[in-house]
């Protein structure tokens, strides 16, 4: 249910200034107001750390301190909420070329319709089930489930739900022209995720899943001979995020060790998008070409989002990377919902071809600006990309000899290099990236601010990305996770191990208190977005339950900075201990924060420079660094991923934070 009021009720005047009107050359707007295992975390270890280099967390000197942007290196930057005259002719403009507001009914509106499927493609779906189950390499558990055959009618619901909100989630597949084609393989992949989003899906879901892997599994044999390539990579594409992100743990854990998939779906559309016939400007293209060059984009592009949505959501190692987003961006949505031939043409003279990727991250990063053409699916595109850019630069500094200048002098290594693991961010270079990374959320932030003024407050998908953005950029979450489930009991390590990276988690709370408190704004606002603005997408829970965890790191490790004592991090070097400044030293300000409310961004910068003498509060649970706001926290975000039940994910996640809440603390160093 969206709220009968909503942060936006007061800032929106007709007659009034408005602040959120659209503009490309916008500084950044504020930051809330509206490494995974075989991969390199972006904080290294604490274990032998050097300390040289790196500044006391909190000198009160520098809580005043603040740059126009992160990358000057302050602990804040200056707030945007200053306000610009309202140009009404530019506000018409804008809401003209808003994006597309299909997201604004795709979850609790759903109407359970039907979209037609043939009879001679369901009869193919059928014959395909019955014929899967007498091959020799079917899995007991699947000959087991039976090999019950979806009703037609059943089908087309759940086509339908496919088509009206996970198409609207990942937009891979364009409805006016693939409605008619009769590909049984694709159908049943897309049945078998829109089945999440119809009333008692829990079990079907699984075995429509169970059917696809198990035809997919034979594709190079006479089951599926007629379907095609690109059918079959479409297929597996869909029945990927089914598997990866349904209830079924064993279609789970096959996905997670699934290796090639995601890689073969980019090569396959990729290579496909080379080898079309490139349109001309001589020439008038036709629109059934320009939907198959944008579909092998789009498909192409949405195997590289899932690879990296999985990595950071489960911390693995990706499997592709930025030298691999050579494709142009996919177009803006009112360009791709197109109903017709000729609305087409009048939005397509009206557009620019979009770069690549990776040269709309060189923009985004350099010249602080994103065009306000670019569609949401690109920029969650470019979120991500930036995901993929510290996920390198942190690879490239966690080698002691990146920050080594080669000599002619012998040396000996102990006194040149770095002592490892590398700590990240005490090197200057990380830090600057970590902090024009910000930046380039920030200004991506600024437009989504927009987007949400011109909906009367109403928050578009993209904003969860943009908040959990700041907790995969700013936060240990191997770590996070790693010690979660060693205090959960669920997957124990070594103890060494253990205190290995707890110690680390309160490094990275007490040294880099900045950006702890940064990623704990953005992680307590996606309660707010998940609670309000939910669409029920399979990335939702993850997020939700990984912010939640840094939360609950958070108010453990951050909960030891308020005392009166100064406090020590265990191989550390006595000009790096912490203390907190003298009550002389207090800026006239809030003294507390409502973490899971959007918030102005004054407050934001506050917090984020002096939140150690503030309150850190969330609803329901109070305080987050009280005694019991650690595990309040996990509790409160319990019951908010249960209702989170469509794609019945939610027990993993249920599983670490049950155990967890009801687990003691781990214990500080003081």
């Amino acid at each position: 249910m969206l709220p009968t009021t909503n942060w936006l009720d007061a800032l929106w005047n007709e007659n009034d200034n408005f602040s959120y009107i659209a503009d490309d050359n916008a500084p950044p707007g504020p930051d809330a107001s509206v490494g995974p295992q075989d991969a390199v975390s972006v904080f290294g270890s604490p274990a032998h750390a050097p300390s040289v280099g790196i500044t006391p967390a909190s000198w009160s000197s520098e809580e005043t301190a603040t740059g126009e942007y992160y990358v000057d290196g302050l602990p804040g930057r200056l707030p945007r909420s200053r306000k610009r005259k309202r140009d009404p002719a530019a506000h018409s403009d804008s809401v003209t070329q808003a994006r597309s507001p299909e997201w604004q009914t795709t979850s609790s509106a759903v109407a359970y319709g039907r979209m037609p499927i043939l009879n001679k493609t369901h009869e193919v779906i059928s014959q395909m089930i019955k014929a899967s189950f007498t091959q020799p390499a079917a899995s007991p558990s699947y000959l087991a489930s039976g090999g019950s055959i979806p009703a037609k009618e059943t089908l087309e619901r759940s086509l339908h739900a496919y088509w009206r909100s996970f198409n609207l989630i990942l937009p891979v597949s364009h409805l006016e022209t693939e409605r008619t084609l009769e590909r049984p393989i694709v159908t049943l992949a897309r049945c078998s995720l829109g089945e999440n989003y119809t009333p008692a899906s829990s079990e079907r879901s699984g075995s429509l899943h169970e059917h696809v892997s198990q035809l997919l599994s034979h594709s190079g044999d006479s089951l599926v001979s007629g379907e095609g390539a690109s059918a079959l990579c479409q297929a597996r594409l869909l029945n990927h995020i089914g598997c990866l992100y349904g209830r079924d743990s064993k279609l789970r854990d096959t996905a997670m060790k699934d290796h090639q998939t995601l890689r073969q779906i980019y090569d396959h559309f990729a290579t496909n998008y080379k080898t079309l016939q490139p349109l001309t400007s001589s020439e008038s293209p036709r629109w059934e070409t320009w939907v198959t060059q944008e579909t092998c984009i789009r498909l192409a592009y949405g195997a590289w989002l899932l690879d990296a949505m999985k990595a950071s959501h489960y911390c693995v190692r990706p499997q592709l990377s930025l030298e691999d987003a050579w494709l142009p961006l996919p177009c803006s949505e009112r360009l791709w919902e197109a109903k017709s031939s000729g609305e087409w043409q009048n939005i397509l003279a009206l557009e620019q071809s979009p770069p690549s990727l990776n040269i709309a991250i060189q923009e985004l990063l350099i010249e602080k600006r994103v065009p306000r053409e670019r569609g949401e699916f690109a920029r969650v595109l470019i979120i991500h990309g930036l995901y993929h850019r510290i996920w390198e630069v942190s690879r490239y500094f966690s080698n002691p000899l990146s920050a080594w200048a080669p000599v002619a002098q012998r040396q000996q290594r102990s006194d040149a290099l770095l002592e490892e693991p590398v700590w990240l961010p005490a090197v200057p270079e990380f830090a600057k990236w970590q902090n024009a990374s910000c930046d380039a959320i920030d200004v991506l932030h600024w437009q989504a601010n927009a987007t949400i003024g011109q909906a009367r407050g109403l928050e578009h998908p993209t904003v969860l990305h943009l908040h959990f953005a700041r907790v995969v950029l700013l936060t240990p979450l191997e770590q996070i996770v790693k010690v979660a489930k060693h205090q959960a009991g669920v997957h124990s390590v070594e103890l060494s191990t253990y205190e290995l990276d707890k110690g680390l988690i309160q490094r990275w709370a007490v040294q880099h208190p900045y950006k702890a408190r940064l990623a704990a704004i953005h992680a307590g606002v996606l309660f707010w977005h998940v609670r309000r603005h939910s669409i029920d997408a399979f990335y939702e829970v993850p997020a939700l339950a990984l912010s939640a965890l840094v939360l609950w790191a958070f108010g453990t490790f951050a909960a030891s900075v308020n005392s009166a004592q100064p406090v020590r991090i265990p191989n550390q070097l006595p000009d790096a201990t912490h203390r907190p400044p003298s009550d002389d030293e207090d800026e006239k300000s809030c003294s507390i924060i409502l973490l899971d409310r959007p918030t102005d961004d004054e407050l934001v910068q506050q917090f984020i420079r002096a939140g150690h003498k503030m309150q850190a509060h969330i609803s329901g649970i109070g305080d987050l660094y009280s005694a019991k706001g650690p595990s309040r926290v996990l509790s409160h975000a319990s019951r908010l991923l249960a209702s989170l039940d469509s794609w019945n994910s939610a027990k993993i996640w249920l599983d670490i934070l049950g155990p967890l809440s009801e687990a003691p603390l781990p214990s500080v160093h003081q």
